[in-house]
């Protein structure tokens, strides 16, 4: 079986791209269409699926575009991890202390890069749908929110992972008791 994988892996490779990317433009269409939902809920009182469908036609290849980019923003991030994988030597793994810190601390900035800019680019979906914004529009008009808002949304971020550092404490105590 592996041999026949192996044979086959630029073929599988764009398989999966193209199943990922499917899923991104459903998921686009779905989420552009809630949140046009929501905009006339908040708007009317109340909200109908020919809502969803309008808003959905109307902003589902703009939000795709805008989602590519956004991903390829966080692949981006990968270059923190590319000088501990250069100086990693996969013939000797017992002298790699150094590649390994490297490894290490690239993986941690990773990590803390990604955290940001999920933070930052957290509005692009709802500026784009809600102000019908093109791709890289919609982008600056989130980047322009997190500015306006910085101090809010952090704050809204601190006490979102407190309430889910106590959830987890209480989980864990409650798993003890049950023994």
């Amino acid at each position: 079986m592996m041999s026949t994988l192996s044979q086959h892996v630029y073929e599988i490779a764009a398989l999966v791209i193209i199943g990922l990317l499917i899923l991104v433009f459903i998921a686009s269409f779905f989420t552009s269409g809630a949140i046009g939902m929501a905009r006339q809920a908040t708007e009317t009182g109340r909200s109908q699926l020919s809502t969803m469908m309008e808003a959905g036609k109307k902003n589902v290849v703009n939000l795709f575009l805008a989602e590519i980019m956004v991903m390829l923003l966080f692949f981006a991030g990968i270059v923190f991890l590319v000088p501990g994988i250069k100086n990693m030597d996969f013939s000797q793994p017992s002298e790699n202390a150094t590649a390994g810190v490297l490894l290490l601390t690239g993986f941690l900035l990773l990590l803390i890069y990604l955290l940001i800019l999920s933070v930052v680019l957290a509005a692009v979906r709802y500026a784009l749908v809600i102000e019908s914004l093109g791709p890289v529009d919609g982008i600056l008009a989130g980047i322009e929110f997190f500015k306006k808002n910085m101090f809010d949304v952090i704050l809204l971020l601190l006490v979102t992972f407190a309430v889910a550092f106590v959830s987890a404490i209480i989980n864990q105590v409650m798993g003890l008791i049950r023994l």
